[in-house]
């Protein structure tokens, strides 16, 4: 990181790509290795060489993809270097499903996949379900419990590591998470209606666009802290655009829209009907039919 601010782009990348073949060992295809890979794609999208950025992107959504606990620690300021890399690669709209599928990554929090999860789970009276359900979550942490054990072995000094304790727990860790792979294979195999509701995962561009009607379109928005884009969808296709806004900034509009609705003196403020949140606010004469009634 330090190398990358920097500018030293080789030395940066190097260090990137070393630190990656050791959470490919210590973490295997996990959230660590993800949000690992994020960077690097941040990395090379800004240094403008996007087919690199675009594959380090790639490996992390498949991880992402597999792992809804992993995926819902995602926010949008990670996804947004992958958008200006797509973006400029886009060329006849080649990337148009991706691009609108991974911008769906950071669009609900582990709070949603748990009670999605839950509620699944309880919708169902199936023991066959709720046996194999048990196993993967046991598979799951037996893998976790591995792969921590690994970790703190790995850091030790090098004349205290026991290297057979570390091969040992590598292949539990890749036992485990091989297991909780063909478990969730079965489940999904299985009981697809559970795996619908369970996890339901990103909503595919060719879909939605089958849903909208002539003249309507759906617009939605990744807002990260330094750039912004806004992502069209209409029954001919997809337009992306970058937004010159940030998370920051919306943040303050926010406030300015919310400040209109909290009672002064008894009384509503004047709300200003301008976007600029600098400008200065209408005077009451030109704003009065837009004043809100004190009971809303």
């Amino acid at each position: 990181d330090i190398n990358a601010r920097a500018e030293r782009v080789v030395a940066a990348e190097r260090g990137y790509l070393d630190a990656l073949a050791l959470n490919k060992k210590v973490f295997g295809e996990t959230a660590p290795t993800a949000r690992l890979l994020l960077k690097i794609g941040r990395f090379y999208s800004d240094q403008q060489i996007y087919t690199s950025a675009l594959e380090s992107y790639r490996a992390a959504f498949a991880i992402l993809e597999k792992d809804p606990v992993a995926r819902a620690q995602i926010v949008p300021e990670q996804i947004a270097p992958y958008m200006t890399a797509a973006a400029a690669s886009n060329g006849n709209h080649a990337l148009d499903g991706e691009i609108f599928r991974i911008a769906q990554l950071s669009a609900s929090d582990l709070s949603d996949q748990t009670i999605a999860r839950v509620a699944a789970r309880r919708a169902s009276d199936n023991p066959m379900l709720t046996a194999l359900i048990g196993q993967t979550d046991e598979a799951v942490r037996t893998r976790d419990a591995a792969r921590m054990d690994l970790a703190a072995e790995t850091v030790k000094a090098a004349d205290a590591r026991d290297i057979a304790r570390e091969q040992m727990l590598e292949a539990r860790m890749n036992a485990a998470a091989e297991r909780a792979g063909e478990l969730n294979a079965r489940i999904r195999s299985a009981f697809p209606d559970y795996t619908k509701l369970a996890d339901p995962g990103p909503a595919t561009l060719a879909d939605v666009r089958a849903q909208l009607a002539p003249g309507e379109a759906m617009l939605s928005f990744v807002v990260g802290a330094s750039s912004s884009y806004g992502l069209l969808t209409t029954a001919d296709g997809l337009s992306v655009k970058p937004i010159e806004t940030s998370k920051d900034a919306l943040a303050a509009d926010i406030a300015d829209l919310r400040s209109a609705f909290v009672p002064a003196l008894g009384a509503l403020p004047d709300f200003s009907l301008r976007s600029d949140r600098k400008s200065t606010r209408l005077n009451s004469s030109h704003v009065s039919e837009s004043r809100m009634p004190s009971s809303a």
